[in-house]
């Protein structure tokens, strides 16, 4: 499955404005959700899978290194509320709306987000050390 982006973050890439400040909407932080199962076949509503932890991202969320692509800045660590392995991810918006969602698998499994391992643990400390993502070009 490829990276799914919010209707109006679409537009902003397609034409050239500023993708990152439709992540970074106001004085929120932007969000990461780690979930069991796939992503909900309509944009924009919820996984149903568990959520298993929610990592938040600083200020701003990411930076551009190319036209077609956007790499994360710090994401800081969170607690994991349940266990699973993880099959999917959303991020949110700093107002809250899913802004981008896609898939999760271990490293060289495919998934628009990899790990070494998808596991968590319940009370887990879940980090990601580095995002990047494509920008869609269409």
């Amino acid at each position: 499955m490829a990276t799914r982006f919010s209707q109006a973050l679409r537009e902003a890439a397609l034409s050239g404005d500023n993708l990152i400040s439709g992540i970074d909407l106001d004085s929120g932080a932007a969000t990461l959700l780690l979930y069991t199962g796939n992503v909900h076949a309509s944009f924009g509503t919820a996984p149903g899978g568990t959520l298993l932890a929610t990592l938040t991202f600083d200020r701003p969320s990411f930076f551009a290194d190319d036209p077609a692509s956007i790499t994360a800045n710090s994401i800081v660590s969170g607690i994991a509320v349940a266990s699973g392995d993880a099959g999917c991810f959303v991020i949110k918006d700093s107002a809250g709306t899913i802004a981008i969602d896609g898939s999760c698998s271990a490293t060289g499994g495919g998934g628009d987000l990899q790990a070494s391992s998808v596991s968590i643990a319940e009370d887990d400390t879940v980090s990601i050390s580095s995002l990047k993502i494509d920008i869609p070009q269409s």
